[in-house]
């Protein structure tokens, strides 16, 4: 079997079939192969969930998610509960369809034609509907026609009896109005902070008290394993450069292919911040992050770095490479999204865009317009896709060529200069740098740090586009660093913790003080900004109980503790609190009654399904794969 693979490594059929069975590792994992039954993947009340169409739910949550974040990776998707969610939706689903057909909901013929008749992808140039395009969109998407209808009526079966659970729910004018002023409502403190740095000169710390917090908390300075190696390193692009690619080559395959791969679509590439905001948000809170995004905008609009703000303040996965999102056409990004980065100039920032993900700044770094690409600008792309596809041939032969001759005990350096294979000669790394480095696999990483130093792998250790043979130099085992080496850090802990202990004192002190007069320390009280219960307090931070505090107690009274912050503590009192005004109101009434309305509704339904759920036979085969 194998000599069958590498003898046609290189053809579609194996690329497909590997494709086939990584999609499957990825998303199903090795036990679902030892389900109770392959084609079902759970049971509601007796009635199956098939594998076939939580293969076509995945897939449909996979393709949305990419569309609207395209640098999340499959990875990252499987630790979001994606497989679960979509389980989880298709049995919500499953038990309103079965309790729809128990209380005589249905669908008539007539409704369900209509409704596919409307859809706008089987639709002609004409906008009629199509019965061939009809059916050729569903063969490419190998479902029937059967399959198909039965999803659309089950789909407006769920949504007749989500209609008839949540029509009778609406919000008063009063409930709306309460919750509208206990969202609104505003707090301004009066504060003395006391620091931990006002005490840190002042803190002594023996060499004593060093030695006995290091001996309690040692395992602070434990180290990770490391290993150096010396690697021969066998993937297309390290065989590549070796590779002899003429200027006859590079033209003719642009003459070949340059209207298959080099013609392009109107494209841009971009980076994004993004401060999230739920779809549920109430205005308030959409509108706290509204003006978190606008100071950012306001901070680039000074000169500040976009790439350095999207690492630090971005919440999209993105931020690890400053926002960039790549080369996108159109259709790949949510309307709103695309619609902005496609009206920018290169270099030009956005104001705010809301999306259903929250707020986003867009930079256009680049833009191409729809064309062909001159042979100048890609002869180079394809002189290295040239070459990495002539190195690709002969990866197999030149590893087989190498393992032989190091387990006959030749030197790596030389077997390397033989074979023209580049050697890599590492420091000492941890299993995470050494993966990161290599793009190592993690169970080749955890093969490579079972070896002992001097140690030569008998086997190749797969890497996501090749492989790697590797003689160990030195490890370093885990262990704790001595103290001779972290004295000055240690040193830095201890007194910060003497300082803060001073800080706690002298805060509850002058809280004490301030309660039996007021107005001492008069020089001392700052101000903060008004702020809403949604928002982090201006200055002080993120903290709960203070947020608690600024709301509930009565204003004008220091309080009687003082609270925690990061760094040191605050006495604090209620200066005023501010209650929305009634023309904000009266502007934002419909928009807080419409959301509160949705939400109620939404909770409704949801019990609803929970009562169903609870009463239903729900058995899922594997269940350790949806976790």
């Amino acid at each position: 079997m194998m000599e069958f693979i590498r003898n046609y490594a290189h053809s579609w059929a194996v690329k497909i079939l590997f494709g086939i069975i990584v999609i499957v590792f990825v998303f199903f994992g090795v036990n679902s192969f030892n389900a109770p039954r392959a084609d079902v993947v759970a049971m509601v009340n007796d009635t199956p969930i098939l594998a076939k169409a939580y293969s076509r739910s995945l897939e449909l949550a996979v393709d949305n998610l990419r569309r609207s974040n395209p640098s999340l990776d499959q990875d990252t998707m499987i630790r979001m509960g994606l497989r679960r969610d979509v389980l989880m939706k298709m049995v919500s689903d499953l038990l309103m369809v079965q309790d729809a057909t128990r209380q005589g909901v249905t669908v008539s013929d007539e409704e369900l034609r209509q409704t596919i008749m409307s859809m706008s992808f089987f639709l002609d140039e004409r906008g009629q509907f199509d019965p061939q395009r009809y059916r050729g969109i569903l063969s490419r998407q190998n479902q029937t026609v059967r399959e198909f209808e039965d999803n659309v009526r089950n789909e407006m079966l769920v949504q007749k009896l989500t209609d008839a659970v949540t029509s009778a729910i609406a919000m008063t004018d009063t409930e709306t109005r309460d919750f509208f002023l206990y969202t609104r409502m505003q707090a301004v403190l009066d504060y003395v902070p006391v620091t931990i740095a006002d005490f840190v000169q002042d803190v002594e710390v023996t060499q004593e008290e060093i030695a006995d917090w290091y001996a309690q908390r040692n395992e602070t300075f434990r180290t990770a394993p490391r290993l150096e190696l010396t690697a021969l390193v066998f993937t297309p692009d390290a065989l590549a450069r070796n590779e002899t690619v003429s200027a006859e080559q590079v033209q003719a395959f642009y003459a070949a292919n340059k209207d298959r791969l080099f013609t392009q679509e109107d494209r841009v590439r971009a980076r994004h911040i993004l401060l999230r905001v739920e779809q549920n948000a109430t205005p308030a809170e959409a509108g706290a992050v509204l003006e978190q995004i606008r100071g950012i905008k306001a901070r680039l609009d000074n000169g500040e770095d976009f790439t350095a703000l999207a690492q630090e303040l971005s919440e999209d996965t993105s931020n690890i490479v400053g926002g960039d999102l790549g080369w996108f056409d159109r259709g790949q990004m949510v309307p709103a999204f695309e619609a902005v980065a496609f009206s920018l100039k290169p270099g030009e920032i956005s104001d705010p865009v809301r999306t259903d993900f929250g707020y986003h700044l867009i930079k256009c770094e680049a833009r191409e317009e729809a064309g062909v690409r001159t042979f100048e600008d890609v002869k180079e792309e394809i002189l290295q896709r040239l070459a990495r596809e002539q190195a690709a041939s002969r990866v197999a032969d030149s590893l087989d060529l190498a393992l032989e001759r190091i387990l006959a005990g030749e030197a790596f350096d030389t077997v390397g200069k033989d074979l023209d294979v580049p050697v890599q000669t590492t420091p000492l790394l941890t299993r995470a740098e050494m993966t990161a480095r290599f793009a190592m696999e993690p169970e080749a990483a955890e093969a490579l740090f079972l070896m002992e130093a001097g140690e030569v792998s008998d086997a190749p250790l797969p890497l996501e586009d090749g492989y790697l043979l590797v003689r160990v130099v030195n490890k370093a085992p885990a262990a704790i660093k001595p103290l001779v080496e972290v004295q000055d850090d240690v040193a830095a802990r201890v007194k910060a913790e003497k300082a803060l202990l001073k800080a706690k004192d002298a805060a509850e002190a002058l809280a004490k003080e301030l309660r039996e007069t007021p107005d001492a320390h008069a020089d001392r009280v700052r101000t903060t900004e008004p702020f809403s219960r949604s928002e982090a307090i201006p200055a002080l931070g993120a903290s709960e109980s203070l947020l608690r505090a600024a709301f509930d107690a009565e204003p004008g009274a220091w309080l009687e503790t003082p609270f925690t912050l990061d760094d040191g503590f605050a006495v604090v009192r209620v200066a005023k609190r501010l209650p929305p005004e009634d023309a904000q109101w009266d502007a934002e009434k419909s928009l807080w009654k419409d959301h509160l309305t949705q939400r109620k509704q939404q909770e409704m339904l949801e019990a609803y399904v929970q009562a169903l759920q609870q009463q239903a036979k729900i058995t899922i085969n594997n269940p350790k794969f949806f976790e």
